[in-house]
Parts: C-alpha cells; structure tokens; sequence
C-alpha cells in the first residue's frame, strides 16, 4: 500500500468511534427528552389542615361539539346565577381566608367562593348540610360558589379538589389543588 492510502486509512478508522459515539449521543438524549416529556408537569406537597398539591392525572376537556364561544366544559357543577340570588351567608370562605378557618352559629350559613379559573368538586361536608342549588356559577364575579347550614356544634370540614379549566385540544397540567376549609360550629 502506498503511505496515501496508509494515511487515509488510518484517518477512517479514527473518524468511526467519534462517529458511533456522536450518534449514541443524540440517541441518548432523543430518548430522555422523549421519557421527560411524558412526565407532565406534576409537582406534590404534603397534605396539611389548608391544603396542598396532589399529583394526579386529570382528563382534558372532551373534543367536537362546536363550542360556539362557549366552554365545552363548566368550572362549577351547578347552574349559572348570580351571588346575590343565593342566601345570605353568616360566614364567607375562600381560599385566601386565613388558616382557611371560619366560626358560624348552630343553623348558620356557611358560603365557599373559589376561583372559577379550575374546575371544582365538592369532595366531602362532614358536619354540614349542603344547600341547593350547589356549585353556582357566577360569570360576573369568576366565582363557584357552595352554601351549607350548620346543623350542629362541633367541627365540620369542607374538602375540595381543583382540576385545571383547559379548553378542548389545549395542553392540560396534570395536578389537582386539594383545599380544605374547617368550621367552627357554635352552640
């Protein structure tokens, strides 16, 4: 052989590693970009007497229909009204109350306001009476809104889960906000 073709050989052969480990490489990193990307933004904090995040899966808004301006989906399970049209509340919670606590009377009302940004469910009203309609939906204010009556003294809890509001074909968080009130009930 002569030393150009010697050389040339030589060059070739050193190229083949770089090559193969260049290509490992961008394989390497296709493949984590690929995992990370399935993992959603999903982030989880303890659970404490005034809430936290909980990591869930949360299903988007169902396609098709031809929403028409109008959201496929409703933030509050109840109808449309207006705050003003649902009983007078003794004590008002929301999720910026402090300590997320509130005192009322034996056969007070008991009103929650959350954001109508998310998409809530009542979870559980241990110690209290739901009133109807439940869940209302004032446009207006951007506010879901529940009304209870305490029935008895004593503690009563109020749980609910926040999905995110994402409209049809939109990219959805996949966390719920779990937020927690505590009544005081007086005798």
């Amino acid at each position: 052989m002569d030393p150009f073709h010697v050389r040339r050989n030589a060059a070739l052969a050193c190229q083949k590693p770089i090559q193969r480990s260049w290509r490992l490489g961008m394989l390497t990193v296709a493949v984590c970009g690929l995992i990370l990307a399935g993992c959603g933004a999903s982030s989880a904090a303890g659970q404490s007497g005034s809430g936290g995040l909980v990591s869930t899966p949360t299903p988007t808004a169902p396609a098709g229909g031809g929403d028409s301006g109008r959201r496929a989906m409703k933030p509050c399970p109840g109808p449309e009204a207006s705050l003003d049209s649902m009983a007078k509340a003794d004590l008002v919670l929301t999720a910026t109350t402090p300590a997320r606590t509130g005192t009322v009377p034996v056969g007070g009302i008991v009103q929650v306001r959350l954001s109508s940004a998310s998409r809530w469910r009542l979870d559980s009203d241990q110690g209290l009476e739901l009133l109807q309609p439940a869940g209302v939906l004032d446009s207006s204010a951007g506010i879901c809104a529940w009304d209870f009556r305490a029935r008895q003294a004593g503690t009563a809890t109020i749980a609910f889960t926040g999905a995110p509001f994402c409209e049809p074909q939109q990219d959805c968080p996949q966390h719920v906000v779990l937020v927690i009130f505590t009544v005081k009930v007086g005798g």
